[in-house]
């Protein structure tokens, strides 16, 4: 689902829209997330029962959902926490769109590791205000782990790449 939402989204959108599609949708998950009360729990619960993406899932999806799931209805896969995924997989496309750049492959290295660095402080930072929750995809789950997956290429592609290390 998401590959073929972002290459739609790659194919008919420039650069720039692509940011600001994968912040508007980061900051509407995050809105929803806190902001839309679930019955019987309110709003802004962030485990598993309870939270906005537990109550779609366990009534659109109502024993569809993973078994192992922290609770009965619950899918870290599911319908509202797309919206997280899709922006994770933006997030590839831009380095992808990187990598592809003219630029050297020194220059692609230092910025890729200064991106992320940045993302991996934003993600702290947004922390503070929508705590980092894999099993929920939060916004600030994905931009952390959008910086350290920057950060992990970015040594490898110096070490392989630049460096011609193969072990």
């Amino acid at each position: 689902i998401c590959f073929f939402v972002v290459s739609f989204i790659y194919l008919n959108t420039t650069l720039r829209q692509q940011i600001w599609l994968t912040v508007g949708l980061l900051a509407t998950y995050w809105l929803m997330l806190v902001g839309i009360p679930v019955p019987g729990y309110g709003a802004g619960v962030l485990e598993a029962q309870g939270s906005l993406p537990w109550f779609i899932d366990s009534n659109l999806l109502a024993g569809h959902t993973w078994a192992g799931a922290p609770a009965p209805g619950f899918d870290p896969e599911g319908i509202l926490s797309t919206l997280g995924a899709i922006a994770t997989t933006l997030c590839g496309v831009f380095c992808g769109e990187w990598l592809r750049s003219p630029h050297s492959k020194e220059e692609k290295t230092a910025w890729m590791f200064v991106a992320g660095n940045v993302l991996l402080l934003l993600g702290a930072i947004f922390d503070i205000w929508m705590p980092i929750n894999k099993n929920l995809w939060t916004s600030s789950y994905v931009v952390l782990m959008a910086g350290w997956s920057l950060v992990c290429l970015a040594m490898f592609y110096w070490l392989i790449d630049v460096k011609g290390w193969s072990g």
